[in-house]
């Protein structure tokens, strides 16, 4: 008897030792990397600048007291004072970095110049400053220097292009005019549009845009946004629901650029309680990726998804998202550059719609 007793107290003991094995396993597979704290971190007459860390999607840069959350790893400052200025990388699934060193600074401007820019074709102009040395022309993040009062933008990377001049002097420098924004040989591709409800509380996700890729947006009156006020970068660039509603607005338009491409984003809104797309209801697509289409269900459940020779292994449902499979697309594309998907969505009543897909050239 004791012999079965010892013998069931070991095992006993194995299985805890076991239990507590796998849970410290499970325990450590949760636990997040921490980013790499910013290199070089340096100053450049009004830009404070450092390398890019991997996988960090924005950062929080200290002057004293405040704090400025950016996508860039780049700032400029256009206030005078002493500070002290330290960064910090944050990016989705990682711990934040560490603070990088202080980096202790005095800024003082000596004049303040008005400097009258002007824009004609790719070249900048602006105005004589008096005992100016030479001038900063601060361009996305890049500095370039002149003796001139001009500054031809041919060699320029093609995009939405932020600059700013500041004019030098023997030992000291001058405020930074005003910011000028240049559309430079960017290209208008497709239009996303989106439909949401003010009853809505998810994000719109932007399906086919790189997460990597950074972006400057402009509003419909072409003002620059506060990239952190309108998206959020997970694995999508998500649309903030929060900026969305508190436009109050019945259409929401705005400009994304990336790299040379300018695309008009367009939002239709309305009141409706009702399940209904989220996603543009026309996609355009090579049928090599599968396509991702977002709802809002209102916690109600898809009652049938139809196409022709459209199969339950075609497509997948998860919570508010649709996805149809790139191998049905590109099948479907085999017999004709369009086709639709219909969906039925079970409520008080059954809502019904369409999406069609267009074969991209």
């Amino acid at each position: 008897m004791k012999k079965m007793l010892y013998g069931f107290l070991f095992f006993l003991f194995i299985s805890t030792i076991l239990s507590c094995s796998e849970l410290n396993t499970t325990t450590e597979e949760k636990v997040l990397s921490r980013l790499d704290t910013p290199t070089n971190i340096v100053l450049d007459g009004a830009m404070v600048s450092w390398d890019d860390v991997e996988g960090a999607s924005n950062y929080d840069i200290y002057l004293n007291e405040n704090i400025f959350n950016i996508s860039s790893n780049y700032y400029l400052i256009e206030e005078e004072g002493d500070f002290n200025i330290k960064v910090i990388a944050k990016g989705k699934g990682y711990l934040d970095s560490l603070p990088t060193d202080i980096l202790v600074t005095t800024i003082t401007y000596q004049d303040n110049v008005i400097y009258n820019v002007n824009i004609i074709d790719d070249i900048i102009f602006w105005e004589d400053v008096t005992n100016a040395s030479e001038y900063k022309i601060y361009i996305n993040g890049d500095i370039y220097s002149t003796t001139n009062t001009d500054f031809n933008l041919v060699n320029i990377n093609d995009g939405l292009l932020i600059i700013n001049i500041q004019a030098i002097f023997e030992g000291g420098q001058a405020n930074l005019s005003d910011s000028e924004l240049i559309e430079h040989n960017t290209e208008s591709v497709r239009d996303r549009n989106f439909q949401y409800s003010i009853n809505s509380t998810q994000n719109i996700y932007i399906m086919d845009l790189n997460v990597e890729e950074d972006l400057l947006i402009l509003n419909e009156s072409g003002e620059l946004l506060d990239e952190n006020d309108v998206l959020v970068r997970n694995n999508y660039y998500e649309i903030k629901s929060d900026y969305i509603i508190s436009l109050q607005d019945c259409e929401i338009i705005f400009y994304i650029y990336y790299g040379k491409n300018k695309s008009k984003v367009h939002i239709t809104m309305s009141e409706t309680n009702d399940p209904y797309i989220i996603s543009s209801k026309t996609v355009f697509t090579s049928g090599e990726k599968d396509i991702k289409l977002q709802f809002e269900l209102f916690g109600v459940d898809f009652k049938q998804i139809d196409s022709n020779q459209l199969d339950s292994k075609d497509y997948i449902i998860e919570n508010n998202f649709l996805t149809i499979k790139a191998s049905y697309i590109n099948s479907r594309f085999q017999i004709a550059n369009s086709f639709s998907v219909n969906y039925a969505i079970e409520k008080t009543e059954i809502i019904t719609g369409s999406v069609v897909f267009y074969k991209e050239t």
